[in-house]
């Protein structure tokens, strides 16, 4: 597995995680927000150009992943308000 670490623009906040690329998936963790895999359009055409494309795919993997985990818990927040009124 290979780590990430970046500043993610939309959510205003960093994150963490780590990616593997086994030849056709792609698959992506986070401690904080959860896991995912996803095959990549280049896996039919043989794999990626090179590192930098397959970082950049499993960056955008780690932040669908982020921003997911983030709405789901401003919708359970704003629920929760809901109820106690």
């Amino acid at each position: 597995m290979n780590t990430l670490c970046f500043h993610d623009k939309t959510l205003g906040k960093e994150i963490a995680g780590q990616y593997k690329y086994d030849g056709k998936t792609s698959f992506v963790a986070s401690y904080v927000y959860g896991a995912k895999s996803a095959r990549p359009v280049s896996s039919v055409l043989k794999g990626f150009p090179d590192h930098k494309a397959l970082e950049l795919f499993a960056k955008q993997l780690l932040s669908e992943v982020a921003r997911d985990a983030e709405a789901k818990t401003d919708s359970a927040t704003l629920y929760s308000f809901k109820q106690a009124a």
